[in-house]
């Protein structure tokens, strides 16, 4: 084997670009490759250091703000909850005879914004955890379930 068969055998790609011109990794031509690289790492940084921090340079998610006491919950089994939440179930009936619920049950139309305010009894209590595709705990969720008996309107979109 030649000294130029061999060095093509090392080096299968030398002096060859991709579509678009830029050497491809082996041609010999690395440097470019390099610069790219570098280049790939400080925009990685960057956008690593947006997401840490929001446009006042504070933390976005500072896990040391659940320390203020207003913000204290009961553990669930030893885990502190990470998301909270309420749902709502049941129906109010609404009295056919009377104008002020028939005008409101006319406005409540698809799409509108209601301002309501009611009144509820707590009806459920659900902590769920949530898994990490490791299969770690990743948050605790917990959701207060009320049960609404009353509403009263305060505003509807028009």
């Amino acid at each position: 084997m030649s000294t130029t068969e061999k060095e093509d055998l090392d080096n299968p790609f030398a002096g060859m670009t991709d579509a678009e011109g830029n050497a491809i990794p082996g041609n010999g031509e690395t440097e470019a490759l390099h610069a790219v690289a570098d280049d790939i790492e400080r925009m990685q940084a960057a956008a690593d250091a947006r997401e840490e921090t929001d446009a006042g340079g504070e933390n976005l998610f500072n896990p040391g703000a659940y320390d203020n006491p207003e913000l204290q919950l009961a553990k669930v089994d030893g885990q502190s909850i990470d998301k909270i939440g309420i749902a709502f179930s049941g129906s109010v009936k609404l009295d056919r005879s009377t104008p002020d619920d028939c005008s409101l049950f006319r406005r409540l139309m698809l799409g509108k914004v209601v301002t309501l305010k009611v009144d509820a009894k707590v009806v459920g209590v659900a902590t769920k955890g949530k898994d990490d595709s490791d299969g770690n705990t990743d948050a605790v969720v917990e959701t207060k379930t009320l049960s609404v008996n009353t509403i009263y309107p305060l505003s509807i979109e028009d």
